[in-house]
Protein backbone atom coordinates (compact mmCIF):
# COMPACT_ATOMS: atom_id res chain seq x y z
CA UNK A 1 0.00 0.00 0.00
CA UNK A 2 2.89 2.35 0.80
CA UNK A 3 4.39 1.72 -2.63
CA UNK A 4 1.07 2.56 -4.31
CA UNK A 5 0.76 5.83 -2.39
CA UNK A 6 4.35 6.76 -3.24
CA UNK A 7 3.78 5.87 -6.91
CA UNK A 8 0.62 8.03 -7.09
CA UNK A 9 2.44 10.93 -5.40
CA UNK A 10 5.31 10.70 -7.90
CA UNK A 11 2.84 10.72 -10.81
CA UNK A 12 0.97 13.72 -9.35
CA UNK A 13 4.11 15.76 -8.70
CA UNK A 14 5.95 14.52 -11.78
CA UNK A 15 3.93 16.45 -14.35
CA UNK A 16 5.96 17.35 -17.39
CA UNK A 17 7.82 20.59 -16.61
CA UNK A 18 8.60 20.98 -20.28
CA UNK A 19 4.95 21.07 -21.34
CA UNK A 20 4.05 23.35 -18.43
CA UNK A 21 6.70 25.88 -19.48
CA UNK A 22 5.38 26.30 -23.02
CA UNK A 23 3.79 29.61 -23.88
CA UNK A 24 0.04 29.72 -24.44
CA UNK A 25 -2.62 32.24 -25.36
CA UNK A 26 -4.20 31.96 -21.90
CA UNK A 27 -4.19 34.73 -19.31
CA UNK A 28 -1.56 34.91 -16.62
CA UNK A 29 -2.45 32.60 -13.71
CA UNK A 30 0.49 30.17 -13.65
CA UNK A 31 0.40 26.54 -12.56
CA UNK A 32 3.09 26.63 -9.82
CA UNK A 33 4.06 29.18 -7.17
CA UNK A 34 6.81 29.61 -4.58
CA UNK A 35 6.76 32.36 -1.94
CA UNK A 36 9.07 33.67 0.76
CA UNK A 37 7.17 35.51 3.49
CA UNK A 38 9.18 37.59 5.96
CA UNK A 39 7.05 39.27 8.58
CA UNK A 40 6.47 40.36 12.12
CA UNK A 41 4.91 38.36 14.93
CA UNK A 42 2.90 40.05 17.66
CA UNK A 43 1.94 37.85 20.63
CA UNK A 44 -0.95 39.19 22.71
CA UNK A 45 -2.58 37.89 25.85
CA UNK A 46 -5.48 39.16 27.93
CA UNK A 47 -3.85 38.16 31.21
CA UNK A 48 -0.51 39.80 30.34
CA UNK A 49 1.46 36.57 30.78
CA UNK A 50 3.27 36.96 27.45
CA UNK A 51 5.81 39.55 26.52
CA UNK A 52 4.05 42.17 24.36
CA UNK A 53 6.92 42.83 21.96
CA UNK A 54 7.16 42.41 18.20
CA UNK A 55 9.28 39.49 16.95
CA UNK A 56 10.59 38.47 13.52
CA UNK A 57 9.35 35.55 11.45
CA UNK A 58 10.02 33.88 8.12
CA UNK A 59 7.97 31.41 6.06
CA UNK A 60 8.44 29.59 2.77
CA UNK A 61 5.64 27.96 0.75
CA UNK A 62 5.33 26.09 -2.55
CA UNK A 63 2.25 24.83 -4.37
CA UNK A 64 -0.15 24.72 -7.33
CA UNK A 65 -3.05 26.73 -8.75
CA UNK A 66 -6.05 25.09 -10.47
CA UNK A 67 -8.26 27.55 -12.42
CA UNK A 68 -12.06 27.23 -12.68
CA UNK A 69 -12.29 28.71 -16.18
CA UNK A 70 -10.05 29.27 -19.18
CA UNK A 71 -9.48 32.35 -21.35
CA UNK A 72 -11.19 34.70 -18.90
CA UNK A 73 -9.85 37.89 -17.40
CA UNK A 74 -11.59 37.09 -14.10
CA UNK A 75 -11.60 33.53 -12.72
CA UNK A 76 -11.73 31.60 -9.49
CA UNK A 77 -9.07 29.09 -8.52
CA UNK A 78 -8.15 26.42 -6.02
CA UNK A 79 -4.78 26.87 -4.37
CA UNK A 80 -2.98 23.77 -3.08
CA UNK A 81 0.07 24.44 -0.91
CA UNK A 82 2.24 21.31 -0.83
CA UNK A 83 4.56 22.56 1.88
CA UNK A 84 4.79 25.56 4.16
CA UNK A 85 7.59 25.82 6.70
CA UNK A 86 8.85 28.63 8.86
CA UNK A 87 9.94 29.93 12.20
CA UNK A 88 9.39 32.86 14.48
CA UNK A 89 11.52 34.19 17.26
CA UNK A 90 9.05 33.85 20.14
CA UNK A 91 10.87 31.26 22.25
CA UNK A 92 14.42 31.23 20.85
CA UNK A 93 13.31 29.10 17.86
CA UNK A 94 9.58 28.37 17.42
CA UNK A 95 9.35 26.11 14.33
CA UNK A 96 6.24 25.13 12.41
CA UNK A 97 5.37 23.16 9.29
CA UNK A 98 2.19 22.69 7.30
CA UNK A 99 2.12 19.51 5.22
CA UNK A 100 -0.74 20.66 2.96
CA UNK A 101 -3.05 23.66 2.85
CA UNK A 102 -6.01 24.30 0.54
CA UNK A 103 -7.36 27.69 -0.48
CA UNK A 104 -9.99 29.30 -2.67
CA UNK A 105 -9.28 32.51 -4.51
CA UNK A 106 -10.00 34.89 -7.35
CA UNK A 107 -7.63 36.03 -10.09
CA UNK A 108 -8.07 39.20 -12.14
CA UNK A 109 -5.84 39.87 -15.16
CA UNK A 110 -5.30 43.61 -15.83
CA UNK A 111 -3.24 43.16 -19.00
CA UNK A 112 -0.76 40.66 -20.49
CA UNK A 113 1.76 41.08 -17.67
CA UNK A 114 -0.10 42.34 -14.57
CA UNK A 115 -2.71 40.59 -12.41
CA UNK A 116 -4.12 40.42 -8.89
CA UNK A 117 -4.79 37.31 -6.74
CA UNK A 118 -6.77 37.14 -3.51
CA UNK A 119 -7.22 33.89 -1.62
CA UNK A 120 -8.37 32.44 1.68
CA UNK A 121 -6.23 29.47 2.68
CA UNK A 122 -6.35 26.99 5.51
CA UNK A 123 -5.08 23.74 6.89
CA UNK A 124 -3.31 22.02 9.74
CA UNK A 125 -0.15 23.56 11.14
CA UNK A 126 2.32 21.61 13.30
CA UNK A 127 4.50 23.69 15.59
CA UNK A 128 6.80 23.58 18.56
CA UNK A 129 5.65 25.49 21.59
CA UNK A 130 8.77 26.12 23.59
CA UNK A 131 12.52 25.87 23.35
CA UNK A 132 13.46 23.47 20.56
CA UNK A 133 16.91 22.90 22.00
CA UNK A 134 15.43 21.74 25.32
CA UNK A 135 13.32 19.02 23.68
CA UNK A 136 10.42 18.83 21.25
CA UNK A 137 7.07 19.99 22.57
CA UNK A 138 4.90 19.66 19.46
CA UNK A 139 1.31 20.81 18.92
CA UNK A 140 -1.08 21.08 16.00
CA UNK A 141 -4.09 23.19 15.10
CA UNK A 142 -6.10 24.48 12.17
CA UNK A 143 -5.56 27.98 10.79
CA UNK A 144 -7.19 30.18 8.14
CA UNK A 145 -5.31 33.03 6.53
CA UNK A 146 -6.04 35.53 3.73
CA UNK A 147 -3.40 36.45 1.16
CA UNK A 148 -3.45 39.17 -1.54
CA UNK A 149 -0.78 39.34 -4.26
CA UNK A 150 -0.01 41.66 -7.17
CA UNK A 151 1.70 39.76 -9.99
CA UNK A 152 3.97 41.31 -12.62
CA UNK A 153 5.10 38.76 -15.20
CA UNK A 154 6.56 35.88 -13.14
CA UNK A 155 7.12 37.85 -9.91
CA UNK A 156 4.65 38.81 -7.20
CA UNK A 157 4.43 40.90 -4.06
CA UNK A 158 1.63 40.96 -1.52
CA UNK A 159 0.50 40.72 2.08
CA UNK A 160 -0.92 38.04 4.33
CA UNK A 161 -2.31 37.83 7.86
CA UNK A 162 -2.38 34.79 10.15
CA UNK A 163 -3.99 34.59 13.58
CA UNK A 164 -3.15 31.57 15.74
CA UNK A 165 -5.12 31.41 19.03
CA UNK A 166 -3.41 30.20 22.21
CA UNK A 167 -6.27 27.93 23.23
CA UNK A 168 -9.39 26.25 21.93
CA UNK A 169 -11.74 28.39 24.01
CA UNK A 170 -13.77 31.40 22.90
CA UNK A 171 -12.30 33.11 19.83
CA UNK A 172 -10.65 36.33 20.97
CA UNK A 173 -8.19 38.35 18.86
CA UNK A 174 -6.54 39.58 22.08
CA UNK A 175 -5.38 36.08 23.03
CA UNK A 176 -3.12 34.65 20.35
CA UNK A 177 -0.32 35.24 17.86
CA UNK A 178 -0.72 37.67 14.95
CA UNK A 179 1.55 37.25 11.92
CA UNK A 180 1.72 40.08 9.38
CA UNK A 181 3.77 39.03 6.36
CA UNK A 182 5.06 40.49 3.10
CA UNK A 183 4.69 37.88 0.33
CA UNK A 184 7.55 37.81 -2.19
CA UNK A 185 7.07 35.15 -4.83
CA UNK A 186 7.60 33.67 -8.26
CA UNK A 187 5.21 31.87 -10.59
CA UNK A 188 6.31 28.97 -12.76
CA UNK A 189 4.84 26.75 -15.45
CA UNK A 190 2.23 27.38 -18.11
CA UNK A 191 -0.71 29.80 -17.92
CA UNK A 192 -3.82 27.90 -16.87
CA UNK A 193 -6.73 30.33 -17.26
Amino acid sequence: MKCLKLFLLIIFLGQSWQSDCQESDAYGLKRYFANVIPGIVLPTSQDGSLEQSIKAGLQVEIGNHFAFSKDKRFTGFVRLTWLRIGYNHLNIFNVYAAPAHVGLGIHYQYNNSASLNASLNGGIVLYTDGYVFDGFNGKSEYILYPQIKYNKDDFSVGIEYIFRPFGLGIFDLRDGIHYFGIVLGVSLGRNIN
